[in-house]
């Protein structure tokens, strides 16, 4: 259907005893939307397929939300699958209009409230076949739901870029990521030579054409 507003909706598990960390759940962002891509179901005559095309077809919209573990179990019975890495366990739906979410998802937060990240300084090494290393922009001061939706962009990008060797190689794995915050002056050199850089569209805090994340891998 024309002018349906599609976007695939993604909900992280959140204990607040032990919150998960934020580049955790920006990883887990990134693979839960491979995973859910590549899944047997969301190819040519699984039940995912026709939504899923009709989600790709026009934009790649995503929306990040949380929720407490009841609210995150009752989300867990829509169709989609779970990841978990490290501290942060999320939940990647089937894509559909936002128009006709579940009361289940609808309800729940958009995730904006902060989490610490420890892991802040990471610099990845690309090493053949491992994980696809994607780097969050350090100067757009990104809020935790857009940092990870950009996260799973470029997942998502990278999905469709690389070779098919390199995507049977990190598929067996699992499609582990490393989430990474370079320096300023480290991330410009770096856009001139990624293979993914996302740009934004208009729909997070920055202007449209800014690069809010990239992905590499050897």
């Amino acid at each position: 259907m024309s002018g349906v507003v599609r976007s695939m909706q993604l909900v992280t598990r959140i204990q607040k005893s032990t919150p998960p960390t934020r580049t955790d759940v920006c990883a887990a962002h990134a693979v839960a939307t491979v995973t859910l891509l590549n899944d047997h179901r969301a190819q040519p005559g699984g039940p995912w397929h026709e939504q899923v095309t009709a989600w790709t077809d026009i934009a790649i919209h995503k929306h990040s939300r949380r929720g407490h573990p009841t609210a995150f179990r009752r989300a867990s019975s829509e169709p989609g699958v779970t990841v978990t890495v490290g501290t942060a366990t999320v939940r990647a739906l089937v894509p559909g209009p936002v128009h006709d979410l579940p009361r289940s998802i609808s309800r729940l937060q958009l995730a904006e409230t902060e989490l610490v990240d420890p892991d802040s300084n990471q610099v990845a090494i690309a090493l053949p076949n491992g994980p696809v290393i994607i780097s969050i922009n350090p100067t757009s001061h990104l809020p935790i739901g857009k940092a990870a939706v950009a996260a799973g962009h470029a997942a998502q990008v990278a999905l469709h870029t690389m070779s098919k060797q390199r995507l049977a190689a990190w598929a067996r794995k699992g499609y582990p990521v490393d989430i990474e915050h370079p320096a300023p002056t480290r991330w410009a050199a770096m856009s001139r030579s990624a293979p993914v850089s996302i740009r934004d569209a208009g729909f997070t805090v920055d202007k449209p054409g800014t690069a809010t994340a990239m992905a590499r891998w050897a």
